[in-house]
């Protein structure tokens, strides 16, 4: 929603200045004083490796604000808005079966919906004219959907402990280049008095929505936090529909119509795959849960496992669904705590005991010695271990025990 307010608020102040370059400015400096300001409530740790993706996906998301901005300055917003959705959507789903993730199969039915939408929104209008701002239009939306599904990727492959220093530094990226290319090009990089506030609106609720990204993409899969955030043209659609009095012909209802639909199925296909597992699956979920409660102490059923991939191993994060139950979460804090040392000390015993021990790179990672690092900390309501490694193959053997757990945890485990 966030998303789609901003997106409105940077059409409107676009068409009132008719200067890209300067609104995009303004958004993303508002934006970046604005994150500033939170950045010392919320706790971090800015990595080099985080920074400099960070950095990448800024790049890709002010390009695509400058071609999604000029989109909605030449044309309605009805077709700018859930067209460059489409895209947005795509690439992610795209990365994640790249990275090995698989969706249900209601969201191929998304895929080729998406496909009809983008052929309704192609159609032509008679006046010749507006045929022509349709053209660019449709092209700079499809640029800015893949502006946009990059900066997503981006934010999804940054470390949990980042804080919001990814935002920090995309905002600080962003805002950066486009007042190089302002310099270069002398263009003017002041807005009017119609414009600014606008711009200032747009600039905190675009970089409110990158934080509400950063928290999402904490908590599941990159194609399903990625899909659902492109259900943003909802907003702004209304927006423009409700304000700007914008006509909604019969095939942009239609198109719209089969863009949301699309981000919608594919979204309701991810993460299909616990409560679609078969009869032998669910069997061996349940007796890992009643072997778990023994060995961790604490219920399955009370807390939420998030098992998290990276590019130098991962993150396992434990939290009490009840925020409040301070017996689990010390119950949480203290198994934990106790198995990050005998991690550390090469002793996985405990899993094994739990999953078995022909549990998918188990023995690597208790055979990996100094080439492992296990840390624990503790987050709101839980704790969580860090295993970091320079081996490949040690990280290997993290993810595949990753999506193990995750297999056998079921409903009660997710990650990304």
């Amino acid at each position: 929603m966030t998303y789609g307010t901003a997106d409105f608020f940077g059409g409107v102040a676009t068409r009132r200045a008719n200067r890209v370059l300067s609104v995009v400015l303004t958004t993303q400096t508002a934006g970046l004083i604005f994150v500033l300001l939170v950045l010392p409530f919320v706790e971090g740790t800015l990595l080099a490796r985080d920074a400099a993706i960070a950095a990448l996906g800024g790049l890709g998301g002010v390009l695509g604000l400058l071609c999604f901005y000029r989109s909605l300055a030449i044309g309605p917003m009805s077709i700018a808005a859930p067209l460059s959705a489409v895209l947005a959507a795509l690439v992610p789903l795209g990365t994640g079966l790249a990275l090995g993730e698989r969706p249900d199969a209601i969201a191929w039915v998304g895929i080729p919906l998406a496909l009809v939408a983008i052929v309704l929104f192609s159609r032509e209008p008679d006046d010749s004219k507006a045929a022509g701002a349709n053209s660019r239009v449709i092209v700079l939306a499809v640029l800015a959907g893949i502006g946009f599904g990059g900066f997503f990727v981006a934010l999804d492959k940054v470390s949990a402990d980042a804080g919001l220093w990814p935002v920090v530094i995309g905002r600080a990226v962003s805002a950066l280049a486009v007042g190089i290319v302002v310099i270069a090009t002398k263009s003017p990089a002041r807005l009017g008095r119609s414009a600014f506030p606008v711009a200032l609106v747009c600039g905190v609720f675009d970089t409110l929505a990158n934080v509400f990204i950063l928290l999402a993409n904490r908590e599941g899969d990159l194609s399903t936090v990625a899909v659902v955030s492109s259900l943003y043209p909802a907003a702004t659609v209304s927006l423009a529909l409700v304000v700007l009095h914008e006509p909604f012909t019969r095939a942009r209802q239609l198109a719209a119509a089969a863009a949301l639909g699309a981000v919608t199925l594919i979204a309701l296909g991810q993460g299909a795959e616990a409560t679609d597992a078969s009869p032998e699956t669910k069997s061996r979920q349940i007796d890992v849960a009643d072997r778990g409660a023994a060995v961790m102490g604490f219920d399955l059923k009370t807390t939420t496992h998030v098992f998290r991939e990276n590019d130098f191993g991962g993150e396992q994060t434990v939290t009490a669904d009840d925020p409040n139950d301070t017996i689990e979460i010390a119950n949480i804090r203290s198994h934990l705590a106790a198995v990050a040392v005998r991690f550390g000390d090469g002793d996985f015993s405990d899993p094994g005991h739990i999953h078995g021990d022909d549990m998918p790179g188990l023995v690597e990672l208790g055979a990996a010695g100094d080439a492992l690092d296990v840390a624990y900390v503790e987050v709101d309501a839980g704790a969580r271990i860090i295993y970091r490694s320079d081996r490949p193959d040690v990280v290997d053997a993290i993810h595949r025990w990753f999506a193990a757990q995750r297999r056998d945890h079921g409903d009660h485990a997710s990650g990304g």
